[in-house]
């Protein structure tokens, strides 16, 4: 057997899709102390359909006001609310959240809420949702 043989990879021996488009959990940690909250968000990874198909969505408008103003201008605002919205999207419920005293219930509006005025809860979803390791299966991200 060639050495070449021997450390050979099958790309194809990774699903990514998959286990984007199932999602994840991410149990959010207390930015202060590192703590367990016990709230947990649900995601989709960068490789989901919803969140590609959200992502070139917004490409489009991009390069469509390109196109009408022969420039594109973006502010940092707008790029934040770019990626305000896909992380919007890639968020598919939670658990174990309140406001007010009251059970916090998922819904988009609900998300992008609790992403505007918690920053660092925003912060943790993105870095989970950009970390593919999340989203393969146990025995094949473990070895």
């Amino acid at each position: 057997m060639s050495t070449e043989e021997m450390t050979a990879f099958d790309p194809d021996s990774i699903d990514m899709q998959k286990g984007a488009a199932e999602g994840a959990r991410l149990d959010l940690l207390h930015p202060g102390t590192g703590a367990a909250t016990g709230a947990w968000l649900q995601l989709l990874g960068v490789d989901s359909d919803a969140y590609v198909a959200r992502q070139r969505a917004l490409q489009r408008g991009r390069l469509a006001r390109l196109v009408v103003a022969r420039r594109i201008k973006l502010t940092p605002e707008e790029l934040e609310a770019e990626a305000l919205d896909l992380l919007v999207t890639a968020t598919t419920g939670w658990g174990g959240l309140t406001a007010g005293g009251q059970p916090l219930n998922w819904s988009p509006a609900a998300a992008r809420d609790l992403y505007t005025r918690h920053r660092w809860i925003r912060e943790q979803a993105d870095e989970f949702i950009g970390d593919r390791a999340n989203f393969l299966p146990k025995s094949a991200s473990s070895s």
